[in-house]
Parts: structure tokens; C-alpha cells; sequence
């Protein structure tokens, strides 16, 4: 698949390039390669750096839970394998997307990048840096294509299926004795 040199220079600020860059060297990359991407706000009270875009998109940013067991099991976290896991049990697909509405990308082989649908355009977070606004394929080209559209997730039921999925991985005991740590 061709991939366009906007997508294939947005992987290389999002890639190859400090966090704090970002903002300029993506509105400096309008001039020449016009796009409609604005950074969105970031949540109050929550360093950019201390979630990913899965997180984000599922409204699990911040979640005590998940960070207390993505720090100690580093092999389980919110990520494209617990993506897969939730659209295999409980996201529903939708064919025309509304507001709030997850937006799943993909490589063919897993779900690499997610973001929430927002009056036609997506609001996502680019790897640890920030939350951006922007067309359906204005990502960086190592996110893949968008790849299907779920009903709006609730979080605390992603919660709980986050908890149920790092369990069946890594067994009760032991989850249940890092959630007790705190």
C-alpha cells in the first residue's frame, strides 16, 4: 500500500523526535504538507507521558489499576493484544461511527493505535506524547490503517475487563495481590 508523505513524516516526528517538539514540527509540517491536524487539550491533572493512546481511547487514563499492574507486569498492559481481547468479548461493532465511538488502527496483523471519534475527525494520543485532533488517516504511518469502529466503551467496564484479561494472563493470585499494594 502506498503511504502518504504526510503519514510517512508524521512517523518520523512521532518517532524520531522529542515530545516537546511535536506541537511545532507538526504545525511547521502544514507548510509543506497541508493537513488538519490541531493538538487537542490534554486532561487536567494528567502528565501526557503517564498513558498510551489505548488507555486513552478505552477512558482508562489515569486508572490507578492499570498502571499499578502495567508497572509490575510489564508483559501486560493496555495495548493492541487487550484491544483484540475486548472486541473479541464485548465491543460492538458499529458501521457508522457517532461521537464518542472507538476508532481501532491496525497493521494487518494487530491493532497498533486507537483513538474516539469526534464530528468526523478523531482525537488520539501519539505514542507518550500528546493528544491530537485529526483526519481518519492523518497518523503516523507506523499506526496503520484505520481498521473498524466500536460503540462508545464505558470505562468502568473496561476496567473490569482489563482486570479479568490481566488475571486469565497472569493468574488471580497474583493480580489480586498487586491491586491490594495500594
Amino acid at each position: 500500500m502506498l503511504i502518504s508523505p504526510l503519514r510517512k513524516r508524521l512517523r518520523e516526528i512521532a518517532c524520531r523526535t522529542a515530545v516537546e517538539a511535536h506541537p511545532g514540527l507538526v504545525a511547521e509540517l502544514a507548510v509543506e504538507t497541508p493537513h488538519s491536524i490541531q493538538l487537542a487539550p490534554s486532561p487536567p491533572n494528567l502528565p501526557i507521558a503517564d498513558y498510551n493512546c489505548f488507555e486513552f481511547a478505552l477512558g482508562l487514563a489515569g486508572c490507578k489499576e492499570v498502571q499499578l499492574i502495567s508497572a509490575y507486569l510489564p508483559s501486560t498492559f493496555c495495548n493492541g493484544t487487550f484491544a483484540e481481547h475486548l472486541v473479541d468479548s464485548v465491543l460492538a461493532p458499529v458501521a457508522s461511527p457517532s461521537t464518542g465511538d472507538l476508532v481501532l488502527y491496525g497493521d494487518h496483523r494487530q491493532f497498533t493505535h486507537a483513538g474516539v471519534f469526534q464530528a468526523n475527525r478523531v482525537i488520539s494520543k501519539w505514542g507518550k506524547g500528546h493528544l491530537w485532533v485529526h483526519g481518519l488517516l492523518e497518523v503516523p504511518a507506523n499506526y496503520g490503517d484505520v481498521t473498524s469502529f466500536h460503540e462508545t466503551p464505558v470505562p468502568t467496564e473496561m476496567l473490569d475487563k482489563f482486570i479479568e484479561f490481566a488475571r486469565e494472563r497472569e493468574g488471580y493470585a497474583l493480580i489480586d495481590s498487586i491491586l491490594e499494594t495500594e
